[in-house]
């Protein structure tokens, strides 16, 4: 399917034959590419889609067309495309676009002005994140959406929480997948380099920040980085699924993953009401939008990870399946016919829980329940012991 040509008094003559001076993308002849109309203006063009003659009847008698979007442009626009400082759809969209249609000989049959870039049916436009080439994607980018968020009236507190929000949850990401606890010490200058990330541009109507992953002084990304990134995205992609899930999981994320996801929801009041989130970071390379009922989801699930916390649990059982490497056991055999509880330990506990486990001793054990139902144990006590048979 295409869209029709709006009527329009603009000609061929306003924008030329389209010659390419600067091709920036191409597959099968140039798709974005500057010409210069025969005015003298700069412009830049962008292929919207393309139509086999075969395939389609069309008024390009003999061969297919490509239309394409053009808009007046700059060196300066050009260098920011370039360097992935905004995305195509930024660089379209102008005061001034045309709509053109070039048949597969090279020769521009029609052209019609249009009033804004929104006239256009939005599945041939670029998407909105879209950069000139693929590496030029930002690591994330983070848009916070609301009524008035325009350039020159966005308050300081909208944008403090969007820099604020991507770069600590980001944060956060790297000192889980690291297995490191930066609230004390200095860290390191490769752990920073992970998460003081580069502002690659700044994009209103709207408000987003999209950042670029950290370098090295060469410019590129350090083997290690690449694995925490591909890891930190894995980890936020499997949160967002559990957060934008039409059924809510019976087990909540961690502690941290909470705390991750909840720098990145919209404020439950404010003028930002809903957030997207796109970059390389996530597997899925979609756009996610998070609204206020995602915000509620999230504050619900650490409300009941800190009752979990508050509530000290005791329960009398038989140490089973001792892991004397991850430090934990299954209490089996509890009283009241309770179901098995997975329990962890602390090594200052390590004596009195191999000795439960050897001389299969009923115990009572007292912890707090984390967000996984497992029992982090900070006491146990031996009741009994099962008497061993004496030997003949």
């Amino acid at each position: 399917m295409t869209w029709p040509l709006p009527p329009s008094n603009s000609s061929v003559e306003d924008i030329g034959q389209l010659l390419p001076v600067d091709v920036l993308y191409e597959f099968d002849g140039p798709l974005i590419f500057t010409s210069v109309s025969p005015q003298g203006r700069e412009l830049l063009a962008y292929a919207s889609f393309s139509v086999d003659a075969s395939a389609e009847p069309t008024n390009h008698v003999g061969n297919g067309y490509t239309r394409f979007l053009i808009a007046p442009t700059s060196s300066r626009i050009i260098a920011k495309l370039k360097k992935g400082a905004i995305t195509i759809f930024d660089a379209l969209d102008q005061p001034l676009l045309w709509a053109a249609d070039m048949d597969h000989s090279g020769v521009v049959t029609s052209a019609a002005e249009l009033r804004q870039l929104s006239d256009v049916p939005a599945r041939f436009l670029p998407a909105r994140n879209r950069t000139l080439w693929p590496h030029l994607m930002p690591l994330i980018a983070y848009r916070l959406i609301g009524d008035g968020l325009i350039e020159g009236e966005v308050p300081a507190s909208v944008v403090s929480r969007a820099v604020d929000g991507a770069t600590g949850a980001l944060k956060k990401l790297i000192e889980v997948v690291r297995n490191v606890n930066q609230a004390t010490g200095r860290p390191t200058d490769s752990h920073r380099r992970d998460y003081d990330l580069t502002a690659q541009r700044f994009a209103f109507n709207s408000f987003e920040v999209a950042f670029a992953p950290g370098v090295t002084a060469d410019g590129s990304v350090p083997q290690d980085s690449a694995g925490h990134y591909s890891e930190a995205g894995r980890r936020l992609q499997s949160a967002l699924d559990w957060l934008t899930s039409s059924n809510l999981p019976e087990r909540d994320p961690s502690p941290e993953m909470l705390d991750v996801l909840n720098r990145l929801v919209p404020p439950s009041q404010g003028i930002v009401r809903e957030v997207e989130i796109t970059g390389r970071l996530l597997p899925s390379s979609g756009v996610i939008r998070l609204t206020r009922s995602e915000s509620t989801r999230v504050r619900s699930a650490i409300s009941r990870h800190r009752r979990r916390q508050r509530d000290l649990l005791e329960s009398e059982g038989r140490v089973r399946e001792l892991d004397l490497d991850e430090f934990t056991f299954i209490l089996r055999d509890r009283e009241n016919g309770a179901p098995e509880l997975r329990c962890s330990f602390i090594d200052l506990l390590f004596d009195d829980v191999s000795e439960a486990f050897n001389a299969a001793s009923r115990v009572v054990v007292q912890g707090r329940l984390d967000s996984r139902g497992q029992l982090d144990v900070t006491a146990i006590q031996t009741l009994a012991t099962v008497p061993t048979q004496s030997s003949n």
